[in-house]
């Protein structure tokens, strides 16, 4: 049975995009006259993000036959794109379909409130490009934090940026739109597209970041009597952090800019040692990537990593045991006891990542198990704080497929090592925005092995890096930049605890998604691997 969508769906979801293709590649009117001046010819489908039926593309088994015919859930198209992207859904997956959407409901708002031309006409690259550079050359990434005359304006500057870069619209503060043009989904070269999906992904860390510092009261906002408002940021490293990762968007824009021959929008924000100078407006920036770190000596690099590490957890530890000890909120008792226990989880998880690397040569375990309930589930746990820290939910992470894969010989403590490493660096390097985290992971069984994908929708990964994240002890450019914590050691003892098995482990997306594949030779349903030292 089909959860087909309503009549009257149809038609609000038709002209909220102003009868418009989402597909920003195509943009084609779907509406116009016909022969009869009493009917109008309809080239338009309001297509389902997620199926309307079980066998149909991108379906989602979580969602109510409600929730699959609601707005939340329909894009309007060109017939020509409806089936486009159900032909080629792994290409064309929910998370780019909701940004369509996103863009083109944007796009119609911005138009009919500013009475803007239409976006049909094609833009060049290098004139989008040229839009963005004066999107960013503005004074919210020229003047250091610390002197910000107006933290609410700083926020909103931010907002207006991601909205201008994602919709083509450029706005005064006053709402007064003053160019339109069109959205990153139109960029044509894809490298320039990817980068710019992380410059907008650093724009809104940055925007996190500081409605996480005003609710924590980092910082301070008060008004006095007269009516002036007084701002007092309580955290000196939040201003250097700040200035460090506007600097880092303007360097990253630099690049694409070098690559269109666009002079860039100038540096002058001091973003720390290892980034270009202070320079003066006419000059053209030294563009460079954040400095990686000379490997320390193994020892030192582990156990300076792994103390780091474990603070988080030993404190909330401690801060639960502390709250049952007072006895003041005995309703909370067992929800303190499941974050003891929980944190408990993570820390073994981090010390195993240390253990296996000192041992020197682990002797596995192997035994037939199924990956679901014996490996995934246990991995599943351990991760629960990290999710929660970050104020994300299990049930963001999806696994289709686990189903069709029969019980293997596998070590069913080190493989769940394995996922914890995996998903960890999902949740570590997502996007702050707690209603954008998505990880799929995906399993598939076939007469040539098992392959089991990681899928995450974050920072991503530089491809040059792509071996280089497997080495001992490397943490790649941007976990230095983001000031993401750990050992850079989970993707290496990842890789040897699957070739232990036969198998392989590789980086197969950079970005959008970022995905780890894992492939198990078949055998492994029938007979444990033969024994090996790694």
């Amino acid at each position: 049975m089909r959860d087909d969508f309503p009549l009257k769906i149809k038609e609000t979801m038709a002209k909220r995009v102003g009868m418009l293709c989402s597909n920003p590649g195509c943009r084609k009117l779907t509406s116009g006259p016909r022969d009869d001046p009493a009917k109008a010819l309809n080239l338009g489908v309001a297509a389902h993000i997620t199926a309307a039926s079980t066998n149909g593309p991108r379906f989602d088994s979580t969602l109510t036959p409600q929730e699959r015919k609601s707005h939340a859930n329909a894009l309007w198209l060109c017939q020509f794109c409806a089936k486009l992207i159900d032909n080629d859904e792994k290409h064309y997956d929910v998370d780019v379909l909701r940004k369509w959407k996103t863009h083109a409901e944007e796009s119609a708002r911005l138009s009919i409130e500013g009475g803007a031309s239409s976006p049909l006409a094609k833009v060049s690259d290098v004139d989008l490009i040229k839009f963005y550079a004066q999107c960013l050359n503005r004074p919210v990434f020229q003047d250091p934090f610390q002197i910000e005359g107006s933290m609410e304006a700083f926020d909103k500057a931010i907002e207006d940026t991601i909205t201008a870069i994602n919709t083509g619209c450029s706005r005064l503060r006053d709402g007064h739109l003053v160019m339109q043009t069109q959205g990153i989904m139109f960029l044509g070269n894809l490298v320039w597209r990817q980068r710019m999906e992380v410059i907008v992904d650093l724009l809104r860390w940055i925007r996190s970041r500081f409605a996480e510092a005003v609710a924590k009261k980092t910082i301070n906002i008060q008004s006095s009597s007269g009516g002036k408002v007084f701002y007092d940021v309580r955290d000196p490293s939040l201003c250097g952090w700040m200035d460090t990762m506007r600097g880092q968007v303007l360097l990253l824009f630099a690049e694409v800019c070098k690559d269109a021959g666009v002079a860039p929008p100038a540096i002058r924000l001091f973003v720390g040692t290892g980034y270009p100078p202070i320079q003066a407006a006419s000059q053209q920036p030294t563009v460079t990537h954040p400095p990686v770190p000379a490997p320390q000596k193994s020892e030192e690099h582990l156990i300076e990593n792994l103390v780091h590490e474990l603070r988080s957890p030993l404190v909330a530890i401690t801060s639960a045991a502390d709250l049952i000890r007072s006895g003041k909120r005995p309703e909370m008792v067992v929800r303190f006891a499941e974050d003891i226990e929980g944190y408990s989880f993570l820390m073994h998880r981090m010390l195993e990542n240390a253990r296996f690397f000192s041992r020197g040569k682990p002797v596995f375990d192997f035994r037939k198990c199924l990956f679901r309930s014996e490996i995934y589930a246990a991995a599943l746990k351990s991760i629960e704080p990290l999710l929660r820290d970050r104020r994300f939910k299990v049930s963001q992470i999806h696994s289709p497929g686990f189903d069709t894969i029969p019980a293997l010989w596998l070590d069913r403590v080190l493989f769940s090592q394995v996922m914890f490493n995996l998903l960890s660096n999902a949740i570590r390097f997502a996007t702050a925005t707690p209603s954008e985290f998505k990880v799929v992971v995906r399993a598939s069984w076939s007469s040539e092995g098992c392959e089991i994908s990681v899928c995450d929708w974050g920072f991503g990964v530089e491809s040059t890096e792509s071996e280089r994240v497997f080495e001992g002890g490397y943490k790649s450019k941007k976990s230095w930049f983001l000031e993401i914590r750990g050992q850079g050691l989970g993707l290496m003892i990842a890789r040897q605890i699957i070739e232990a098995h036969g198998g392989t482990l590789n980086l197969t997306g950079f970005q959008s998604p970022t995905e780890f594949t894992i492939w198990l030779p078949p055998n492994l349903a029938a007979r444990a691997p033969v024994q090996k030292h790694i």
